[in-house]
């Protein structure tokens, strides 16, 4: 700024202000003071200056005359500052780089220029008007590094959470290609601003991620071993310390930052990426093999805890003496479905829930039938049919349909329970039910005169179902479903859905 421009700055400053405060901390216009041209304004060097005497000399002695005054120091804290009331009521005038920029975005705390001006090369225009947009006038250094990293970064907000989704991206995207992640794109972003070692301050404050040698690989094998640590408590997990960030306000903030990571449209493919190397990395499949279900009721951390409870569900209908408890296993299964790994596979692990879910009702009905199937009449074995033993026939059906939707994406897993299902429904259910049936039909000889009491044969259908309800005028059709391979069981599951719709009813 030459001395022309300084002039003409100044004199702006003028034009609804009777004083001017200027402050110029580096002392680079101190020499330029005598030569300034300012006709009507006294110009005073506040250095070694009496600050009351001043004060006296402007509020009372010239109370008309204009003054620009100088200060070769930064702006004092406003607990200190003998002027403020003057200065509430006057203007500021900026002629260094730093001190403009902070006027520009709106931050009144001079002190910042230094910090400014370290990282003079973040302000061009684009990053200045970014910047502008998200900040307030109550910054400090650590606040604008964080608002600064986000510009740069493209982050969904100024959040730290968001700040460290794009750089858990940035990570994901090279273990993927291959890269160096010692050497990713955005930290080499981070270190060309000055901002790297602010990012390690503000990890060390929300995370309590403290070490002589920080990088975002160290950091995110603690984060996902925290989670992993935390979630095991009634397991052996002393191999996970060394991994585990040392605070409880550290380790909260950091399972928040996991769901959040993969709950988010936008970013929950990346954690799969960097899970999946972690997982290798840390031995997961070997170290928690013999967990069992319950270990790991609420662990998502790692795709091989999905298969590790997957395998122990299995085993605990295969091994069971008696019926597993319902609820239990309902609810474990629910839990799963729910989960990140569910959601990610593209259906893979939602079929084998279902096809879990419909081998623990096929087993449990076998408990309930240990001794076959016993009825005093066949009509009494036809209701128990439409009752509940249709659910043998349903569940060994949808068990292999589930089965059939994994088979080329490593169905191996449920091989052993395929095996016992069909056992169970082939050699046991379909030989019990067919000898059971045989036995009444043939002692109440009803292969020569078929007809249950009180049972309406098809025969009948049209007079029971159909008439009645085309005399309604407002019933224009009825729809009938007629199929001779529509099975009791499809049809009851047919029905189901249809009277799940609330504008329909089957």
């Amino acid at each position: 700024m030459n001395l022309d421009q300084l002039t003409q700055g100044i004199l702006a400053k003028f034009t609804q202000h009777r004083i001017v405060f200027w402050h110029d901390p580096e002392q680079s216009f101190q020499p330029d003071l005598s030569n300034l041209v300012l006709d009507g304004i006294t110009v005073l060097d506040m250095q070694g200056r009496s600050l009351f005497e001043t004060k006296k000399r402007i509020e009372l002695d010239e109370s008309q005359q204009r003054f620009l005054l100088y200060f070769p120091h930064v702006e004092p804290e406003p607990e200190k500052d003998w002027l403020l009331d003057m200065r509430l009521y006057s203007e500021q005038f900026f002629a260094d780089a730093s001190s403009m920029l902070l006027h520009e975005l709106g931050i009144p705390k001079m002190a910042l220029r230094t910090h400014i001006r370290e990282r003079q090369s973040f302000f061009n225009k684009k990053n200045t008007a970014a910047l502008k947009r998200l900040v307030t006038e109550n910054e400090d250094e650590l606040s604008l590094d964080r608002k600064m990293m986000a510009v740069l970064l493209k982050a969904d907000s100024a959040e730290l959470a968001d700040i460290l989704l794009s750089l858990l991206k940035d990570y994901a995207l090279a273990l993927e290609a291959g890269s160096d992640t010692d050497k990713l794109p955005s930290m080499a972003l981070l270190h060309k601003q000055g901002l790297q070692d602010s990012l390690w301050t503000l990890l060390q404050n929300e995370f309590s991620y403290q070490t002589e040698a920080p990088s975002l690989p160290d950091f995110t094998r603690k984060l996902f071993c925290t989670e992993l640590w935390s979630q095991m408590d009634s397991l052996d997990r002393d191999w996970l310390l060394q991994n585990v960030l040392k605070t409880a306000a550290g380790r909260s903030t950091a399972l928040a930052l996991l769901v959040n990571w993969r709950d988010s449209l936008s970013y929950a493919g990346y954690y799969q990426t960097i899970a999946s190397v972690l997982e290798r990395q840390l031995e997961i499949s070997r170290r928690m093999e013999d967990c069992t279900p319950d270990d790991l009721a609420s662990c998502k951390t790692f795709e091989a805890l999905e298969q590790i409870i997957i395998r122990g569900l299995v085993s605990a209908l295969l091994e069971a003496d008696k019926a597993l408890d319902h609820a239990y296993f309902e609810s474990v299964l629910s839990e799963r479905r729910t989960g990140y790994w569910c959601r990610v596979r593209d259906g893979y692990y939602a079929h084998i829930y279902a096809a879990l879910q419909q081998a623990e009702r096929l087993f449990g009905l076998r408990h309930t039938h240990l001794d076959g199937f016993h009825y005093a009449a066949a009509r009494d074995m036809f209701i128990a049919y439409t009752q509940e033993l249709f659910g043998f026939d349903q569940a060994y059906r949808q068990f292999k349909y589930a089965l059939r939707q994994v088979a080329n994406q490593g169905g191996d897993i449920l091989r052993r329970l395929d095996d016992a299902v069909e056992n169970l429904y082939t050699n046991w259910y379909l030989y019990e039910v067919g000898l059971a049936w045989d036995r009444h039909l043939a002692s109440e000889e009803r292969m020569t005169h078929w007809s249950l009491p009180s049972v309406p044969s098809q025969q009948q259908f049209y007079e029971r179902q159909v008439k009645s309800l085309l005399a309604v005028k407002q019933v224009k059709r009825v729809f009938v479903i007629i199929s001779d391979a529509l099975r009791y069981e499809v049809a009851e599951e047919l029905a189901s859905l249809i009277n799940a719709e609330k504008r329909f009813k089957a």
